[in-house]
């Protein structure tokens, strides 16, 4: 097995007991034969199987580089998230609270020590109707959701995670949109020993499990989401605020800046390019989790080490359709969102939680706007 770590991008490989090499292809099932020169893509690694065989060294034409951009068409109904992580919290349903991330409100009823009805109310701004919406909810000891005072039909699991409900959102309106959870919230007081004890050991604190927990939520549904973007610290981030729904657009430039900032699951994009020279690879400079390619409505690869691909056999002199499925993960859906250093390379619990710098709800290492990583598009 080879993978290269550093920044060359050519190898030779030898072994004393081979005189050629096997590389086995894991997406494609196939092997081909190397006399061990190697070139190594971004991210790239190769499985090798050494063997016997005496390869005649050939000189293959250079291709020539389709670097893809511009507009996309998205292709069919694709199912949007919003995530609402800013919430106020009341002690009677009636007086609630100004605005806090959910993780400060945490922190306050661990510090008051509270045990109760707990009401959060969570808020989202629509401007223009569009299709079918539900709401996600995670079961922290739910009791009763409202939405915009109506209570809501809880209407099973969801397929992410079983003790995460779905719910009815059948009256959105125009405007503000309240959603309003009520949990019955406690700790044991092996947490509150757990966290404020005397001489309680690293061990202890690792196995420690909450009673209650508030959470944020989730809106799912055929909706564009859109607000106020601006670039980030690294060319791959985008920071937005100030949120919306309203129809999707079906054609778009980028995921983010598009109406989905928040998506998580598959989502595919076509665009048409011309083409004088069908000797040719699709270049990808941009991260991905794992892109499914077609060309010409053909089967063309799939990507999740490398960064090139072959099209030569699929593309024609003139016009062609290219479409690409991007399999995008969860960290912009659940984040972080809100650190200083907007893309974090190394992610714990603290980095959600930020534990023992909330004050009144509230934390100095909390940027209330939300950072997004690109993805391609």
């Amino acid at each position: 097995y080879c993978v290269n770590l550093g920044d060359e991008t050519s190898w030779k490989v030898k072994a004393d007991n081979a005189k050629s090499f096997k590389i086995y292809d894991i997406l494609k099932d196939e092997y081909a034969q190397t006399d061990g020169e190697l070139q190594f893509d971004k991210y790239q690694s190769y499985i090798l199987y050494f063997d016997d065989k005496t390869v005649e060294k050939t000189t293959a034409a250079e291709k020539s580089e389709i670097r893809l951009g511009g507009v996309y068409e998205v292709a069919g109904k694709v199912e949007n998230y919003l995530t609402i992580d800013f919430l106020r919290y009341s002690f009677d349903g009636e007086n609630y609270s100004e605005p806090l991330h959910h993780m400060g409100v945490f922190d306050e009823m661990l510090k008051k020590r509270y045990k109760g009805d707990l009401w959060l109310r969570y808020e989202f701004d629509v401007k223009e109707k569009f299709g079918n919406a539900e709401l996600l909810i995670e079961n922290t000891n739910l009791l009763e959701v409202y939405l915009n005072g109506e209570r809501a039909e809880r209407t099973g699991s969801s397929a992410v995670e079983k003790e995460l409900y779905r719910y009815a959102a059948k009256n959105i309106r125009l405007g503000k949109n309240e959603v309003t959870v009520k949990i019955n919230y406690f700790q044991g007081e092996n947490v509150y020993y757990a966290l404020f004890g005397e001489n309680v050991t690293e061990s202890l604190k690792n196995c420690l499990a909450y009673d209650t927990d508030i959470e944020a939520i989730y809106l799912k549904g055929d909706f564009g989401v859109y607000g106020d973007f601006t670039a980030g610290k690294m060319n791959n981030v985008v920071l937005g605020e100030n949120f919306y729904l309203a129809k999707p657009e079906k054609e778009i430039e980028s995921l983010i800046e598009g109406g989905y900032p928040f998506f998580a699951g598959d989502v595919t994009l076509k665009k048409k390019i011309t083409v004088t020279d069908t000797n040719a690879k699709l270049v990808f400079d941009e991260r991905f989790h794992l892109l499914d390619v077609k060309i010409n409505g053909k089967a063309a690869g799939k990507l999740i080490f490398g960064s090139e691909l072959d099209a030569s056999d699929f593309l024609v002199k003139g016009e062609n359709e290219i479409e690409l499925t991007l399999t995008v993960g969860n960290r912009n859906l659940l984040g972080p969102f809100h650190t200083p250093e907007q893309e974090d390379f190394s992610v714990g619990p603290y980095t959600f939680e930020r534990l023992g710098t909330w004050k009144d709800g509230k934390s100095a290492i909390l940027r209330e706007s939300y950072s997004f990583v690109k993805t391609i598009v």
